[in-house]
């Protein structure tokens, strides 16, 4: 009972010092949408999420959470410019474009005053529940309690080499480690409907020089890994964040690579559940 009642103080307590915020809902398609909060000033840091309440959609419910990835707001809304395309990106029926005919490649500058900057953003898959409630609120009182560290990051950022996996929603635990690191490869997989989804995250994405984008197809996780593997890197980090089949793929992959293998890899797993 003590220790039960010293944690309910104790998240009381870090709920009162973020104060009440104001959220304003947007929505992304039809799949998604997402919450900006003012008022916040948290850094963009791998690894790390936030309890967020909405004590106003469920009177007989106020308490009720769920965990999402912190992003500050300003990282997800950069000035851009353009240069040229470098990295390929599949479309819906499944062809990759010639990065010499694409559209010119949006590169982000985003100074690391800018990302620390107040507001955070949450990225929302529209599901039963609160959630779904979201849908018929564009501003309501929010309420925040976090961040708190998840998977250790330091490991995986001192490798040589870092290859982020993301399945759907799980690119907004990645969105972090995109630029916490100098040499990124991300690959992204969404169903054909979550389209809106990547033209939302363009701004963010266009900061990774070597990426792979797949719309209406998964990811050849094994693919990549040997790849990776092969590409003569003593220490690769690999970081996962998406279904929870797509996660243990990943985790049998890579504990097979690292038998008998000259590089070392270091996996971390985004995941996280209510």
């Amino acid at each position: 009972m003590a220790v039960w009642a010293f944690d309910r103080t104790l998240r009381i307590l870090r709920v009162l010092k973020n104060g009440i915020k104001h959220a304003t809902v947007t929505e992304i398609g039809s799949n998604h949408l997402r919450v900006d909060i003012q008022g916040v000033r948290w850094a963009s840091r791998p690894g790390h999420i936030a309890y967020a309440y909405f004590p106003t959609l469920n009177k007989f419910r106020p308490w009720e959470n769920h965990p999402f990835s912190v992003n500050s707001t300003s990282l997800l809304r950069n000035t851009v410019s353009l240069t040229s395309a470098s990295s390929p990106t599949r479309s819906l029926d499944g062809s990759i474009s010639d990065p010499e005919k694409s559209v010119a490649r949006v590169d982000v500058h985003a100074s690391q005053e800018s990302r620390n900057g107040t507001g955070v953003t949450l990225i929302i898959k529209k599901n039963a529940g609160l959630t779904r409630l979201l849908q018929s609120h564009t501003k309501l009182s929010t309420l925040l309690e976090g961040p708190y560290p998840g998977a250790p990051a330091h490991e995986a950022l001192e490798c040589d080499h870092l290859l982020l996996l993301g399945g759907g929603i799980g690119i907004t635990g990645l969105v972090a480690w995109m630029h916490a690191h100098s040499n990124v490869k991300l690959a992204w997989s969404v169903k054909s409907s979550d389209e809106p989804l990547v033209r939302e995250l363009d701004g963010v994405l266009a900061g990774v020089a070597d990426k792979q984008v797949y719309i209406g197809e998964r990811l050849d996780i094994d693919g990549l890994l040997e790849h990776t593997a092969s590409a003569g890197y003593k220490k690769v980090g690999v970081v996962v964040c998406g279904p929870a089949g797509m996660c243990d793929d990943v985790r049998a992959k890579v504990a097979g690579l690292g038998r008998g293998r000259n590089t070392v890899f270091e996996l971390v797993v985004e995941a996280f559940s209510w």
